[in-house]
């Protein structure tokens, strides 16, 4: 058995001169993730229904390696309510769980 998370990553500039879209820096990002993690990935940067669970260790190292640019990890489990989002750089990680809120009751909504 098993958990069963939802992973998608994104890329943004940060601190860097970095093309973080082009497709040469999107190619080695993927090859790299895919030696460190053993998962195959695509250009895309996600994996839907994996058990990734050294998700965190493995995106710290890689941004050692590539320590201008800033990846965000969002993430969705199997379980309601486990969303969350990793800031990762430098070898540093930020991580936060989604905040689900319902504003309070409005009778002028009523329909």
């Amino acid at each position: 058995m098993g958990y069963y998370t939802n992973y998608e990553i994104s890329i943004q500039k940060h601190n860097s001169v970095i093309d973080v879209h082009s497709e040469d820096f999107i190619d080695m990002v993927v090859t790299r993730l895919s030696e460190i993690s053993d998962y195959e990935f695509d250009k895309d940067l996600s994996q839907y229904g994996i058990k990734w669970y050294d998700w965190e260790e493995h995106m710290r190292k890689l941004s050692s390696e590539i320590p201008s640019v800033l990846f965000i990890v969002n993430g969705v489990g199997e379980e309601d309510g486990d969303i969350w989002r990793a800031y990762i750089t430098s070898g540093k990680c930020q991580l936060e769980s989604a905040i689900v809120a319902f504003p309070p009751f409005d009778e002028s909504k009523l329909q």
